[in-house]
């Protein structure tokens, strides 16, 4: 935590000295540099948690988006008669490692080969807690269960869950999708009230002189 506090502090002093030099650099009245510096070394102080937390929810995003198709992997492997942890390692192998769900798993899976972890189920404890996403931590519960006390329903529960799951993907998606048209209306948005500011900037500037 200190480590982290400390980080905090020295973006927010590099960004503070850097903004103070250019305002000085650039002739600005003392008062004016130091009021910008305060300004910027605030934004560095807060800006690594607000990338930190945008970074992590996209995080969660692309799991939430590939765990349906993880878990029917998982049922149809089961129904051909695989354990669910042969199951688990296999779709992980078949699947891109490239993406954040099964890039973890497989880190998990590797931890427990190199002999890191003692066991899966340790592993995959961990890797939710790394995660910190609600769909990864119900799956890891639905795969610990399994291996400790078994569960012959096992294969319809998760079933049920990839449904949940992809009807959440599709929620997800529309939001998505409003999100992109929201911002594609943003340049327009500008470009308007640029148009009222060069319309208007003669008449202010008129009223000015008269003052």
């Amino acid at each position: 935590m200190f480590r982290k506090m400390n980080r905090k502090i020295l973006y927010s002093l590099c960004a503070f000295f850097m903004m103070l030099f250019l305002m000085i650099a650039g002739g600005n009245k003392p008062g004016i540099c130091i009021i910008v510096a305060l300004a910027s070394g605030s934004v560095g102080y807060f800006a690594r948690d607000f990338l930190n937390k945008r970074r992590h929810k996209k995080l969660v995003q692309s799991m939430d988006m590939d765990m349906p198709d993880l878990l029917i992997d998982v049922a149809m492997l089961m129904e051909s008669g695989m354990n669910i942890w042969d199951a688990v390692c296999r779709c992980v192998t078949n699947g891109d490692t490239n993406k954040p769900l099964y890039g973890a798993l497989y880190k998990a899976i590797r931890s427990v080969d190199m002999g890191i972890c003692s066991d899966y189920c340790i592993a995959l404890e961990q890797m939710a807690e790394e995660c910190r996403c609600s769909c990864v931590s119900n799956f890891v519960s639905l795969v610990v269960q399994n291996s400790r006390k078994g569960n012959s329903f096992i294969v319809q529960i998760l079933v049920n869950s990839a449904s949940f799951y992809r009807s959440e993907r599709k929620n997800t998606a529309t939001k998505l999708a409003g999100e992109a048209t929201t911002l594609m209306l943003l340049p327009s948005a500008a470009v308007l009230i640029a148009m009222i500011l060069l319309m208007a900037a003669p008449a202010i500037i008129q009223m000015i002189g008269g003052l």
